[in-house]
């Protein structure tokens, strides 16, 4: 589904195959979405995203402020992979929430992640982050991902 371009856009960087990417920060309540896609698409229209990333700085129930940013999602749309496009919305989330004061990223591997986790262990290692599996499931949890700030 095509919408207009919202405002106010950003530029989140260049991939490795030189193409521009725009990016659209919007506050889902609970913390940012990073919404992403390449400048070359007509200025008039765009796709809803062609990658996301989202994080969630505070606790659901008392809204108070984490010193840990939790990474909720990164996705990026198959014909746009193996770009570098998650590595700068990574860092982007990084940035965004080193500037706010959080001192550590880190995620949650689930069962929903288990048929990408080459991806997801590929993109957090060379970030930097360690990427842990349990010995033995937490109920839906099969490991987790972290890094310091």
């Amino acid at each position: 589904m095509l919408l207009p371009v919202p405002e106010p856009l950003e530029a989140l960087g260049i991939d490795k195959y030189g193409e521009a990417w725009l990016l659209w920060v919007v506050d889902e309540g609970f913390g940012p979405t990073f919404y992403a896609w390449p400048a070359s698409l007509p200025p008039d229209r765009h796709p809803r995203h062609l990658a996301k990333a989202a994080v969630t700085t505070r606790h659901l129930t008392s809204q108070r402020k984490l010193e840990r940013a939790k990474i909720e999602d990164i996705q990026v749309d198959p014909p746009w992979r193996n770009r570098g496009v998650g590595t700068l919305l990574l860092r982007c989330l990084e940035e965004w929430c080193g500037d706010r004061g959080f001192r550590q990223m880190w995620g949650e591997i689930s069962k929903v992640d288990a048929d990408h986790l080459d991806e997801l262990q590929h993109i957090y290692t060379k970030n930097g982050y360690k990427f842990e599996l349990y010995a033995r499931p937490r109920g839906i949890m099969i490991g987790e991902t972290f890094k310091a700030l």
